[in-house]
């Protein structure tokens, strides 16, 4: 039999539990409550029972405060001769499952999915019970200083970005039955690697590459068995490849390799390198001439690869990271397939090659969708912060990945395993070394990176080992050294300390990477942001706070803001001229070794006031066409253009920086000041592939306000401009 999908999503029983007292037995009651023991039975009673929606939050359901409670579903079903297997795709946060009052077993973790197999337990009706427990980690609103957590839920229970109130629970991910034959093919996992690699120049071009398919099998009853496999192109065309094993199995589990050339195979790239090539790969187990189970997958070719410090190389060619923090939403089963394809519609709109979930996985959806899009993923282990230096933190850490792994190895999409959001220096040397070491074993195709730092600019920051996010510089050079950690630094000039100008004080090793940069802004008062955010006077501070705004740096940067609509005007020009300034800023240190970096951040997951350049209803904020115009793939700066508002100093260079893999010939930079006769383009050196230059602008600026468009073009009429208004300058 071929295999077959029963989908059990959609309206559950649900029940309460603040007690814990639905496992517990009559004779563990008073007899005043023995008569509530037991909820897992079947013929447990339902009338104390409620309706509710699975995949879903109960958080979202009218149950915001509980911690622990029952699903139960009755459905129709066969006897099953073959292999059945209940799958589940995320549970929030310790899951126990009884069939038909058999237990089925525990899991712990909302990332990674999880099934049973329960083909001996089906009848013509069954019953599901689902016991979910789903306690606080840590609070959200308490200082985060000093938080120790030991649960993996990242950025849906505790960070800046989220709902301090709210916090994950519940069956949010779907829930299915599978039914199969005697053999099932439980996963299937491609490992490839190009034996040579095209020219930077011609992305396209076919190669040869080599791999194994790893199929894992479960199998009901000793037979004779061929697997066989087919892996095609999508959409494009190229040369397929195919073939099959025979093989005698015996009752359990076992893996079976096969391995595979496929000649004149296409690459998987980047949008901005090259084409997004994918494959499907379908497998079959065949016993007695009939089709047992079925499996198909996506995914693509590619290698990644690491030089000096962050110099990414996808399949030989530099990829430099124009990136941004991404959390889709708080409540993960709102996500569909089509909400994530707009999401990457509008990272390609701004010019962003690299998806940043911010101490989150996204659901599977998000992935498939990263690598229809060819965009690339820097992927957070979920925990943020100080996490509890305990040895059992780190085994269940390794469970955790290892569950992340299984899920998403298969996408060509995923370069990077991040270990560490702002760990402390404990967690660092302890937790992330460990999940570093384990990783480089199990997964040879990704680069697996200790952690993102915030290293200390201020004489104020905590600096214990522990309790605090906050680093040392001798800190960080000793990880360097120790650990092979690789820079990968947080800065906010123009925000948390400083002018937005201070960011040229930073040490120049700080910007190999840049994870994290920003400013916070307001989303317009029509939005559900502010409920109904009418212009008040005087501006709600308190209201703002609890939706995630810091009221203190807020009044810090906008001290003259009177009204909530003058804030909001405020805070967004702000925003779009600190992200403008600091994206440009970055991006010109690619002449002397920046290698990427990720706006902070791009969406709200919620009604928020935060750092984002999309509102919660994905409206645009002013800094999103900043970020756009900054992060283009060819474009050209003007040096030190925002010193010229407060001193004499007038700009006498311009920088073309390059991310794309070929050579910008018949180059040729204008200088247009508004109001004056342009003195024409003059003729540019070839900017090189994948890099840049530095060049003089061609003609004198002058003191005094104006507009001045960088105009360069080069090849055959390809052109892109930067435009820079000078409201300040000094005579």
């Amino acid at each position: 039999m071929v295999r077959t999908v029963t989908e059990l999503d959609g309206t559950w029983l649900f029940r309460p539990d603040p007690r814990r007292i639905g496992e517990l037995y009559p004779e563990e009651l008073h007899y005043t409550h023995a008569y509530q023991a037991r909820w897992c039975e079947p013929d447990h009673g339902v009338s104390s029972w409620v309706s509710i929606t699975v995949p879903g939050l109960w958080t979202r359901q009218g149950h915001p405060d509980l911690e622990c409670g029952w699903y139960r579903l009755d459905f129709a079903s066969e006897p099953c001769d073959g292999i059945a297997a209940l799958i589940f795709e995320g549970v929030d946060y310790y899951a126990d499952v009884w069939l038909n009052g058999h237990y089925l077993g525990s899991h712990e973790g909302c990332f990674g999915h999880f099934d049973f197999e329960i083909g001996d337990l089906l009848v013509d009706r069954n019953t599901l019970v689902v016991r979910v427990d789903s306690p606080p980690d840590v609070s959200g609103v308490r200082h985060e200083i000093g938080q120790m957590k030991r649960m993996f839920r990242g950025a849906l229970e505790r960070w800046d970005m989220n709902d301090p109130e709210s916090k994950p629970a519940g069956i949010f991910g779907s829930v299915r039955l599978e039914r199969s034959g005697q053999v099932r093919v439980q996963g299937v996992s491609v490992e490839a690697n190009p034996v040579t690699l095209p020219p930077a120049a011609a992305t396209d071009m076919p190669v040869s590459v080599e791999g194994h398919l790893t199929a894992q099998l479960r199998i009901a009853a000793a037979v004779d068995a061929v697997i066989r496999y087919r892996i095609e192109p999508i959409g494009f065309a190229a040369a397929a490849t195919e073939g099959q094993v025979s093989f005698r199995c015996a009752p359990g589990t076992r893996s079976l390799s096969l391995e595979f050339v496929l000649d004149q195979a296409q690459l998987w790239w980047t949008w901005d390198l090259g084409n997004p090539r994918l494959y499907e790969v379908n497998v079959e187990i065949w016993v007695d001439d009939e089709v047992h189970d079925r499996l198909s997958l996506t995914t693509g070719f590619r290698r990644v690869h690491l030089e000096n410090g962050w110099d990414l190389r996808l399949n030989g060619v530099p990829l430099y990271q124009r990136g941004a923090n991404y959390l889709s939403d708080l409540d993960l089963s709102s996500m569909t397939a089509e909400r994530y394809k707009a999401d990457l519609a509008l990272m390609r709109g701004a010019n962003l090659n690299t998806a940043h979930p911010f101490a989150v996985v996204e659901r599977d959806e998000f992935y498939a969708a990263c690598d229809a899009a060819g965009i690339i993923v820097y992927q957070d282990f979920p925990i943020w912060m100080m996490s509890d230096p305990g040895s059992e933190v780190v085994r269940g850490a390794i469970r955790q990945f290892d569950a992340m792994l299984d899920r998403l190895r298969n996408h060509p999409s995923l370069a990077i395993w991040n270990f560490g959001s702002q760990p402390s220096v404990a967690n660092f040397e302890k937790l992330c070394v460990a999940l570093v070491r384990h990783a480089r074993q199990r997964d040879s195709a990704r680069i697996a990176h200790h952690a993102n730092s915030a290293i200390s600019y201020s004489a104020c920051d905590d600096l214990h080992p522990l309790r605090s996010f906050f680093w040392k510089e001798e800190r960080a050079r000793n990880f360097e050294a120790r650990y092979g950690w690789r820079r990968d630094c947080h800065m906010y000039p123009g925000w948390y300390f400083g002018r937005t100008v201070d960011i040229a004080r930073l040490p120049d090793s700080h910007f190999g990477l840049v994870t994290e940069f920003g400013a916070q802004s307001l989303p317009r008062s029509a939005t559900p942001a502010l409920d109904g955010g009418e212009d008040t006077d005087p501006i709600p501070w308190h209201v703002l706070a609890a939706k995630g705004a810091q009221p203190a740096l807020l009044q810090k940067h906008h001290p003259d803001a009177r009204s909530l609509s003058q804030l909001v005007d405020g805070s967004q020009r702000h925003q779009a001229e600190v992200l403008r300034h600091h994206a440009e800023f970055i991006r010109r240190r690619k002449l002397s070794g920046g290698n990427g970096l990720h706006v902070f951040a791009f969406n709200d997951c919620w009604p928020a006031v935060s750092w984002s350049i999309l509102e919660y209803d994905r409206t645009p904020k002013a800094a999103y066409a900043a970020v756009r115009q900054a992060m283009e793939p060819v474009q050209v700066f003007l040096d030190n253009y925002w010193d010229i508002n407060e001193a004499d100093e007038l700009p006498t260079a311009v920088t073309i920086i390059n991310d794309t893999p070929v050579v910008l010939s018949n180059a040729r930079l204008e200088v247009v000041v508004e109001g004056l006769q342009s003195p024409g383009a003059i003729t540019l050196p070839d900017v090189p592939a994948s890099g840049g230059l530095r060049a003089a602008v061609p003609r004198p600026l002058q003191p005094g306000p104006q507009t001045i468009v960088l105009l360069l073009t080069w090849g055959q009429e390809q052109s892109v401009s930067n435009t820079y208004v000078i409201v300040g300058m000094a005579s």
